[in-house]
């Protein structure tokens, strides 16, 4: 949508965004490359995904008959770590096989990844079980539903605190971008 502030024309509806990493970009001249593309960087391994694969090791050991989500146990390990640094773990632990995981479509197509013990002797039916489950409250109707009750409440927190809701999708203010 384009908007009009003070008789200009602000923003562009067609505007594509363009990431480009300054990086990775080559100058050429007579079609050979001038100079060497410059190494991939690495990033120093974070110190916290080592102590992660422990608790998560300890944690699959005291829930060896369970089958969990990988968002779950990212919740569950939110306080101590950051989601990215269970994500990881748990991708660190299974590539060395010392969980065993699965990735499934639900019946909705919602793709989940799933994480259990090695030790668990009966996955199969728990994995169905929790791929229900995640279908049951992904529904769209229940989701829209949380969503606009959150935002009814979000509102009136927001009005309480002084603050007023201009409109929905509104990206300026007085000819200000926001």
């Amino acid at each position: 949508m384009v908007r009009l502030c003070s008789g200009k024309r602000v923003g562009n509806p067609n505007a594509t965004l363009i990431n480009i990493d300054l990086r990775t970009i080559r100058t050429t001249t007579t079609g050979k490359d001038s100079e060497e593309e410059p190494p991939f960087i690495h990033w120093p391994r974070d110190p916290k995904l080592d102590p992660a694969k422990k608790d998560l090791l300890d944690w699959f050991k005291a829930h060896q008959a369970s089958v969990f989500y990988g968002r779950q146990i990212e919740v569950i390990f939110e306080k101590k770590y950051f989601h990215w640094i269970t994500h990881k773990a748990l991708r660190e632990l299974t590539q060395e096989e010392a969980i065993a995981s699965e990735l499934r479509v639900t019946e909705n197509g919602n793709t989940i990844r799933l994480y259990w013990s090695k030790r668990n002797r009966y996955p199969i039916r728990a994995a169905q079980r929790l791929s229900e489950e995640v279908d049951r409250h992904s529904d769209p109707d229940l989701t829209r539903a949380i969503g606009h009750h959150t935002e009814t409440l979000f509102g009136f927190a927001a009005a309480r605190a002084g603050f007023g809701v201009i409109g929905p999708n509104v990206n300026s203010y007085e000819c200000k971008f926001l």
